[in-house]
């Protein structure tokens, strides 16, 4: 993702949910390569799930939701 792969980071984040849907990274993966990328309602629907998961840096994800 950091160097502008946002589909290929998109793609590893959904197989590693997949696999864990607990995993926290993933989540963040998808929450901002979808910002970046201006799609905000599946970024938005990725923030919302880490402030469930993420309790420590919720107030993070309500800044960008």
């Amino acid at each position: 993702m950091k160097n502008g792969y946002f589909s290929l980071a998109n793609k590893l984040a959904v197989d590693s949910i997949i696999e864990d849907n607990q995993y926290i990274l993933p989540y963040q993966i998808l929450a901002y390569s979808n910002f970046l990328t201006n799609n905000r309602e599946k970024s938005i629907e990725n923030f919302y799930e880490l402030v469930k998961l993420d309790s420590e840096n919720q107030d993070k994800y309500n800044f960008y939701i």
